[in-house]
């Protein structure tokens, strides 16, 4: 990733293709100098990074994805393709050690372009419909989108689907019609060039363009969780953010407006009760005391955004990082790696040669290198976990201590400022700015004309 980032630095990179290209001549390199491929586990991790951070279409359908998802109250499964593989699901998850699973385990699958029965049982083109309805009041029709929910828990033995309804919301950054507009166009469902069944929500594959979104693939349920993992990570959750908690969330929700049976309709009611909060809803202590009820504080109080805090760590600082390199763990596999390989250059005059005879002493150097990488993975892993509980645990107090320290009640004093996000792209820059700087005071003419700016300044990001 080094490697990457000063390319991305030095270079006018515009192209995700441009850098896939950098990234196989320099494992290629390896390889030669190596002489063997780089680890697994690190292609796997660079691979899954390179799709969160440069394919635009990818960020619009986990943007639609999360709404959706939101908006429904429904199961992650009945949008996204889930495997049956509970280690397979395990491997992606941040809180979860990775590194004893198989070295050889496959990174991509095989059959990228390969469509099963169970591969379209996920949300496609064919659930979805846009819906037009005559505004008396306005001077366009109102745009509404209907969702067919079809592969909710138990469909196999008792298929009933869902339908929801969606509205335009004044807020863009919130609208799910834009997105799924959007997404529509670039995958030209319009023109009726894709198959009904084809899942909206795709994975991204490599190919020999570089890192594309799959034009069949479903994505993973696996994939997005990795995604919601560190979208919750960078945002500065204490919790490991999943996608079962923006259900959780809307259930709250519902509770609140929805009766005893539309709450059975949209939820489950029965299953639902795993997902209540643990904090309870009710202001009890006014109803003993007879005085009217602190909803609103008590509401603000049981969200877990009431623990973000950006500031928390989410990487090693330099010292940090120093500290690990002498761990007794690593010293001691480093220095056995070191010995193995003096003594296969010393029998076999390199460490190739060792490989292709494939010697003893050649297989004992390359577990101990399988568990000199293991022990990094773990012990950065639990470094970067022990310095975000400190951070969250101790905030508080310092925020505290440092209100009542009267040397920092300067005026010249500057509070924390999060990092200015400076974007390389000019089709970035200018969806951020149409998304978060949305003018409120919009006719009805300029929201329309707002809209389908934002439309296709998000089509031209992503092609």
């Amino acid at each position: 990733m080094t490697f990457l980032k000063w390319i991305l630095d030095h270079h006018r990179v515009q192209k995700k293709s441009s850098l896939h290209e950098y990234w196989r001549v320099w494992r290629m390199l390896y390889r030669k100098c190596v002489g063997r491929s780089l680890h697994a586990k690190v292609m796997e991790e660079v691979n899954d990074t390179l799709p969160l951070s440069l394919t635009g279409d990818k960020r619009l359908q986990i943007a639609l994805l999360i709404l959706i998802s939101a908006y429904t109250a429904t199961r992650p499964g009945a949008l996204v393709y889930v495997a049956r593989n509970n280690k397979e699901q395990r491997r992606y998850r941040i809180s979860e050690d990775s590194a004893d699973d198989d070295e050889n385990e496959s990174v991509n699958d095989d059959n990228d372009n390969m469509m099963d029965g169970e591969e379209v049982k996920t949300l496609c083109y064919e659930d979805v419909a846009l819906i037009t309805l005559p505004n008396p009041t306005g001077i366009r029709d109102i745009l509404a989108m209907e969702i067919n929910i079809q592969y909710t828990k138990g469909h196999q033995k008792n298929p009933r689907r869902k339908l929801y309804i969606l509205s335009e919301v004044d807020t863009l950054i919130f609208d799910a019609i834009v997105l799924m507009v959007t997404i529509a166009i670039i995958d030209d469902a319009f023109e009726s060039k894709i198959k009904s069944k084809t899942p909206i929500f795709r994975q991204a594959v490599s190919s020999t363009n570089g890192v594309q979104t799959s034009d069949r693939k479903a994505l993973r349920y696996h994939t997005y969780l990795y995604y919601i993992q560190r979208l919750g990570f960078a945002a500065g959750f204490p919790q490991i953010l999943e996608p079962y908690q923006i259900r959780r969330g809307s259930g709250e929700a519902v509770d609140a407006v929805g009766t005893q049976a539309l709450l059975q309709q949209v939820k489950d009611a029965g299953i639902f009760q795993a997902y209540i909060n643990e904090r309870v809803q009710c202001d009890v202590q006014a109803a003993f005391l007879g005085r009217p009820s602190a909803d609103a504080l008590i509401k603000a109080v049981s969200h877990m955004s009431r623990y973000v805090d950006p500031r928390a760590p989410t990487e090693l600082t330099e010292s940090g990082l120093n500290t690990l390199k002498s761990h007794p763990e690593i010293v001691r596999l480093r220095q056995l790696r070191d010995n193995l390989t003096q003594e296969a250059r010393r029998q076999y005059g390199t460490v190739k040669n060792a490989e292709a005879a494939g010697s003893k002493i050649s297989e004992m150097r390359q577990k101990a290198e399988a568990a000199l990488r293991c022990s990094k993975v773990k012990l950065r892993n639990t470094a970067v976990k022990e310095s975000r509980e400190e951070f969250f645990n101790t905030v508080d107090t310092r925020e505290v201590n440092k209100q009542l320290d009267s040397t920092l009640l300067g005026l010249d004093q500057e509070g924390w400022k999060p990092t200015k996000v400076e974007h390389a792209i000019e089709e970035r820059r200018l969806v951020a700015k149409l998304l978060c700087e949305q003018p409120s005071d919009l006719t009805h003419q300029t929201n329309l004309e707002y809209r389908i700016q934002t439309i296709n300044t998000l089509i031209a990001l992503c092609r």
